[in-house]
C-alpha cells in the first residue's frame, strides 16, 4: 500500500514468495500463513449448496442465454448442447483482455463439441428483464472474428449465490483470467468441485487462484495438472484435460472430499491457528526489534 500507517501484509509463500526481489518491492513487513492467506468459510454459509447427488437442471430453474446471434436474443433452459465439454468463467469482465479471451477461443478450437460458459451481470432493472451487458457482446463479436461461433459462448445472468453454487457443478473445467486472477469465483468453481486451469504470474494478484488451488487439494500432486507456467502451458493443460475423463473425475472427487479436511475450507483452524498465531508473531517481534518479516 505505501503508507507508513501499515506495518504488516497477509500473504503466503505461493501468492508471494519470499524472496528479496518480491519483498523488495513492499513497504509492509509480510506475515506468511502457512497455507492459503485467503479466508473461506464456505462450510457456514453454503453447505448444502453443492451436496452429490448433485440437482437435476430442472430443478435449478435457471434461465441461460444462448447466442442464436451475436444479439443473443434467444433464451434456453440450463441444457448444454448434447454430449458438450464446458469450460466457464465467471470473473469479472475487466479480468478478461485480448489475450486471455484469444487463449480461450484456441481452446475451444482445439476442443471438439466445447462450449465456454459466462456470467454476466446485465442490466436487471428486475429478475425477469434480463439484458446482456454490452461488454459480453463485444466477447461475442471477438470470438466470431476469430472463427469462433458465438452459439458456443453461453452467457448467463447473475442468481443468488447459493443457486449459481449449485448450477455450478454442471461445468467441467474453470479457465481463470491470467494477470489478474478471479479470487472468489475461483473460490466458488473448487468449492462447486470444478477444477481451475490458471497461469502462475508474477504478481500477487496473478498468483491467487494457485494459492487456492494448492491448498485446496493439500498440496497434492494433482495441483500441477491446474497450475501454468506460461500461455502455451495453460492451453495445453485445459484441452488435455477435455480428453482425459477419468483425471477429471478424480479430480472433481478429489475436490468435493477436500471440503472435509483441506486447508482451504477449514475457517477455524485459519483463525485460530494461522491467523492468530501470525498476530502473535508480529507482536513479539514489534516488542523486540520492530516490525519484521514473519514465517508462521
Amino acid at each position: 500500500i505505501g503508507s507508513a500507517r501499515y506495518q504488516y501484509l497477509v500473504a503466503d509463500p505461493i501468492a508471494l514468495p519470499p524472496d528479496v526481489r518480491t519483498l523488495s518491492q513492499f513497504t509492509e513487513k509480510i506475515i506468511y500463513l502457512p497455507h492459503s492467506f485467503f479466508v473461506a468459510d464456505y462450510h457456514s454459509s453454503f453447505r448444502e449448496s453443492v451436496e452429490p447427488p448433485f440437482p437435476s437442471t430442472e430443478s435449478l430453474n435457471v434461465t441461460f442465454r444462448l447466442s442464436e446471434e451475436v444479439n443473443l436474443t434467444s433464451t434456453s433452459p440450463l441444457l448444454f448442447p448434447k454430449d458438450s465439454f464446458v469450460f466457464c468463467s465467471f470473473s469479472n469482465y475487466f479480468k478478461i483482455d485480448s489475450n486471455v479471451f484469444d487463449t480461450w477461443m484456441k481452446i475451444l478450437m482445439e476442443v471438439k463439441g466445447s462450449v465456454l460458459w459466462l456470467g454476466d451481470a446485465g442490466y436487471q432493472p428486475n429478475p425477469d428483464d434480463y439484458q446482456v451487458s454490452d461488454a459480453a457482446k463485444r466477447l461475442l463479436e471477438r470470438a466470431s472474428q476469430l472463427g469462433v461461433d458465438p452459439k458456443r459462448i453461453i452467457v448467463s445472468r447473475e442468481i443468488p449465490k447459493s443457486s449459481h453454487l449449485q448450477r455450478m457443478a454442471f461445468a467441467d473445467v474453470y479457465l481463470d483470467t491470467f494477470g489478474y486472477n478471479g479470487h472468489t469465483s475461483v473460490l466458488d468453481s473448487l468449492w462447486a468441485g470444478v477444477p481451475v486451469i490458471t497461469l502462475l504470474g508474477q504478481e500477487m494478484k496473478g498468483r491467487v487462484a494457485a494459492s487456492l488451488i494448492a491448498a485446496a487439494f493439500n498440496y497434492d500432486e494433482l495441483v500441477q495438472k491446474m497450475v501454468a507456467h506460461d500461455v502455451m502451458d495453460y492451453q495445453t493443460k485445459a484441452v488435455g484435460l477435455a480428453s482425459q475423463k477419468n483425471l477429471l473425475r478424480k479430480m472433481k472427487e478429489s475436490l468435493i472430499s477436500s471440503r472435509k479436511n483441506s486447508p482451504l475450507w477449514n475457517s477455524r483452524r485459519w483463525l485460530r491457528s494461522d491467523w492468530e498465531e501470525g498476530l502473535s508473531l508480529a507482536w513479539d517481534s514489534y516488542v523486540l526489534h520492530g516490525p519484521s518479516h514473519l514465517q508462521n
